[in-house]
Formats: C-alpha cells, structure tokens, sequence
C-alpha cells in the first residue's frame, strides 16, 4: 500500500503539465493583441475566400463531368 501511494504522489494529471509556462509566456511579443485580431482577420478573409472559389470550381466541375458521361 505504501508502494502504492508513492507512485500515485509523483504522477502528475496530463492536464496539468506545462500549463503555467504556457500561461505566462506570449510567442507573438511584437504584436499587441489588436494588431494580432487584425492579421488573423486578413488572413481569415483570404482563406473563407479562396476556399469558397475552390469550391465552386470544384461543383462546376463535378456538375460538367456527369453532364457530359450522359451526353456521351
């Protein structure tokens, strides 16, 4: 039992490993936290973008292709 005890003392919970030094570090310092909203805007824009292009690309294409398996 004692066996036991000791080992269940030094296994920490995965949850709370490293959780302070994440805390108290910021990886973007040279951004402040408007600037940081602002890229993440653009780059949120871009992306919604030109995946709804490629979307639509892609439904034009899947559309043509049995259009033309039918015409022959």
């Amino acid at each position: 039992m004692a066996a036991s005890s000791e080992k269940s003392a030094s296994v920490e919970r995965i949850e709370d490993v490293g959780q302070p030094a994440l805390n108290s570090l910021d990886f973007d310092e040279e951004f402040s936290p408007v600037e940081q909203r602002k890229i993440i805007h653009r780059i949120d824009r871009r992306l919604v973008t030109m995946t709804g292009l490629a979307y639509c690309i892609s439904l034009m294409d899947r559309t043509n292709v049995s259009n033309a398996a039918i015409a022959g």
